[in-house]
């Protein structure tokens, strides 16, 4: 359901544009690092963080189709995606993708670009991130901005296992990456020998549960986490909106577009992308996180 137009044909090599993006735009990207997270150390140490959103979810879940209506209001100022503002060695793909211990200068160098974002779009917004990069980061984003909300999007795992497969299928530079350039799962080296279409499922189950791991707890208190299953975003959208907008503090009626919205959803289409043996496998890897989830019985 998400929108593939932003990968586009090109006459470069997958191998150049890894090069290209490793050894060239990430070392600027790390020079960058330290002064920013000075300035931000100097001038933001106060800045507020009671105003910051982030969408996390597996890639592929609907988080890009949830983002492209969630963020059509008055008081949200949209920047997602992103990479190298959370990530200053985005295209090593030796690198874990997990974090969860608070970098001082890390910290500083987000208060630092989001604050700017901010000021520029109006300090009265809310600063709205969609990246599944960041589903493994939220311990340590909890900790720079305490009073962050969470969405998790989450969507039938096996539709999800599809689309990425078929995503990577589509874009040569993904073939050049572990797991095809998606958020690698917590174990993921001990995965690398098994077919790509199972790597996926081991992510899907892996992101998942992680991310309600984390905030199992801590949400009973911060009440700052919040699950929003695509398929019933789909049927009934409104509903789900008129929520998230009261879990985050936005008033429903300052939507813009606030015209009926119909999304079309079918999760049946994964089996016709695999065999029969690597559906049952898929099912396999996945059973007990469904089940956990309520998607089988």
């Amino acid at each position: 359901m998400e929108s593939n137009n932003r990968y586009k044909i090109s006459f470069i090599s997958a191998d150049k544009k890894y090069l290209i993006r490793r050894y060239m735009i990430t070392p600027i990207v790390r020079l960058s690092f330290y002064p920013l997270s000075i300035l931000g150390l100097l001038f933001f140490r106060k800045s507020r963080n009671d105003k910051v959103i982030f969408i996390v979810g597996a890639s592929r879940s609907g988080t890009t189709v949830f983002l492209d209506i969630f963020k059509e209001h008055e008081r949200i100022a949209n920047w997602s995606e992103a990479p190298h503002v959370f990530e200053s060695d985005y295209y090593n793909k030796e690198k874990d993708n997990i974090m969860e211990v608070e970098n001082l200068f890390y910290k500083y160098r987000l208060k630092f670009l989001i604050g700017s974002f901010l000021a520029f779009r109006g300090r009265n917004k809310f600063f709205l991130n969609k990246h599944p990069q960041n589903s493994y980061r939220v311990v340590a984003l909890k900790k720079i901005f305490p009073k962050a909300k969470f969405i998790h999007v989450i969507r039938n795992g096996h539709s999800v296992v599809a689309s990425n497969y078929l995503q990577i299928n589509r874009d040569k530079f993904r073939k050049s990456m572990y797991f095809g350039g998606f958020p690698k799962p917590r174990n993921w080296k001990s995965l690398l020998n098994e077919k790509l279409v199972f790597q996926l499922a081991y992510y899907w189950a892996d992101v998942t549960n992680y991310l309600r791991d984390v905030f199992e707890e801590s949400n009973k208190i911060d009440k700052n986490y919040i699950e929003v299953f695509f398929e019933e975003f789909c049927n009934d959208t409104d509903k789900v909106l008129a929520n998230v907008d009261d879990f985050c503090g936005l008033d429903h009626s300052q939507r813009i577009n606030q015209k009926s919205i119909k999304l079309v959803l079918d999760n049946n289409k994964w089996k016709k992308v695999f065999t029969s043996a690597e559906i049952s496998k898929i099912e396999n890897i996945t059973s007990e996180t469904m089940r956990k989830f309520n998607y089988i019985k």
